[in-house]
């Protein structure tokens, strides 16, 4: 399966979203509004803030809150223990985390800690790595890890995402992945369709 790539991203989230171009202002309306939509906790570097963008306007094509940490107000100003506390009421809070791998990000020294916490507290089902390259290799030199979550990638004929889960045979769709974990936040809320 294919990586995704910033050309496709940009191409999906103006197609699916009429034109309507998400700005950064935008995403943090998104990001703090109330509501059913399901909720993802994007970890990334801060050296990839354009990527951030492209990667927030598309996920924002599946009608989802995405948490920016870098977009919220309340967040502790200097890097601290206490910033270490809120990203993981963060993490807890959203229904699902993605990691935005890029060379960048997994050269970080808080994207690593992110996304052990969010194994330990959502487990593999709820978390998933969105790779952003050019290059097609399944190495992930130094940070192997990586390896043992899901991945959304693009499906064989590039036309769609999808998530390879790790431990299943095939992939899934994005939108039902999203969408599965849609339905049972409506059945637990007795939201009705």
């Amino acid at each position: 399966m294919p990586y995704i790539t910033r050309s496709y991203l940009e191409t999906r989230a103006e197609k699916r979203s009429s034109g309507m171009l998400v700005k950064e202002a935008d995403l943090h309306l998104k990001q703090s509004s109330k509501g059913t939509r399901v909720s993802v906790f994007l970890s990334h570097s801060h050296a990839d803030r354009e990527l951030v963008v492209t990667v927030s306007r598309f996920l924002a094509t599946f009608d989802l809150n995405v948490y920016v940490d870098w977009l919220d107000s309340a967040i502790p100003a200097t890097t601290s223990p206490e910033t270490a506390t809120y990203l993981r009421e963060k993490i807890d809070a959203c229904d699902r985390f993605i990691l935005l791998a890029t060379e960048r990000a997994l050269a970080s020294k808080w994207v690593p800690w992110e996304l052990g916490y969010a194994d330990g507290v959502k487990g593999c089902r709820k978390v998933a790595a969105l790779p952003i390259t050019e290059q097609l290799t399944d190495k992930w030199t130094g940070t192997e890890y990586v390896g043992i979550y899901s991945q959304i990638r693009l499906n064989d004929d590039r036309t769609d995402a999808v998530v390879h889960v790790t431990d299943a045979t095939a992939s899934i769709p994005l939108r039902d992945w999203l969408d599965a974990l849609q339905a049972r936040f409506d059945a637990s809320h007795g939201v009705r369709g």
